[in-house]
């Protein structure tokens, strides 16, 4: 019981301590910081790259539209990639009149008019997620809708790799920068300890003590020099004492 009442007060005494409360103020803030960074870059990264997806799908979607354009498109759009791209051209009454071999058969697989993006969960050849956007031909044939997919399978395996290069990195930061914080507040607190403890160790019969006086002429060397006045007043008066009872 006795032991337990210790350390507990020891405890409080150390987190009280103004060493404590500086580095836990400072880990906490850049913390903080850290991961308001760290979501904004992986966000970032995340538009950035879909960005670059959907302009690649609409760059695609418009040549296949031009050779449509002047008839020279053939039946059947080919793919760089048959798990990273489809293609669909859809009629104006919403039929597919050509497919890439990926998609052959099926239904169009976003309903967009020209000029318009959106992602699609999954396709039946892949899972994952697409970035489907629309493009207009005026065919021969009529008025067509250009559907290009692309997979966003890169933009999700960039955001979870950076997401866990982050995991990683940002404890391990918050590990340094508390531990400078220590070092640098208790380098800085070292003279106010030394101050503490020779006050303390001086007694009445010793007032001819002084506390050590750091260089400088910050906040604790003032402190220093305001002790050491004050005990040189003391001795005085102990001497003017001790004279008047002689």
């Amino acid at each position: 019981m006795v032991a337990s009442r210790r350390f507990w007060a020891r405890l409080r005494r150390r987190t009280g301590s103004i060493r404590v409360r500086t580095t836990a103020a400072a880990v906490l803030v850049v913390g903080v910081t850290l991961m308001i960074a760290a979501v904004a870059l992986v966000v970032l990264l995340k538009r950035s790259l879909t960005e670059h997806v959907q302009s690649s799908a609409h760059i695609r979607a418009q040549a296949i539209a031009r050779e449509l354009d002047v008839g020279t498109s053939p039946v059947v759009p080919a793919v760089g990639d048959e798990d990273e791209e489809f293609v669909q051209v859809v009629d104006a009454d919403g039929k597919v009149v050509m497919a890439s071999p990926n998609v052959s058969g099926e239904e169009a697989i976003a309903r967009l008019s020209p000029g318009e993006a959106e992602s699609v969960e999954s396709v039946s050849f892949e899972t994952g997620p697409f970035m489907v956007v629309g493009a207009s031909s005026d065919s021969p044939r009529g008025p067509l809708t250009v559907l290009v997919g692309r997979s966003l399978e890169g933009v999700t395996e960039a955001g979870g790799a950076v997401t866990a290069i982050l995991a990683v990195a940002v404890p391990l930061l918050l590990v340094v920068v508390g531990a400078v914080t220590w070092r640098v507040v208790g380098k800085a607190l070292a003279p106010v300890d030394a101050i503490r403890s020779e006050v303390e160790a001086i007694s009445s019969r010793e007032l001819y003590r002084r506390v050590p006086d750091p260089p400088g002429k910050d906040e604790i060397g003032r402190l220093a020099r305001t002790m050491n006045r004050m005990l040189s007043r003391l001795e005085e008066g102990r001497v003017r004492e001790r004279r008047f009872v002689s």
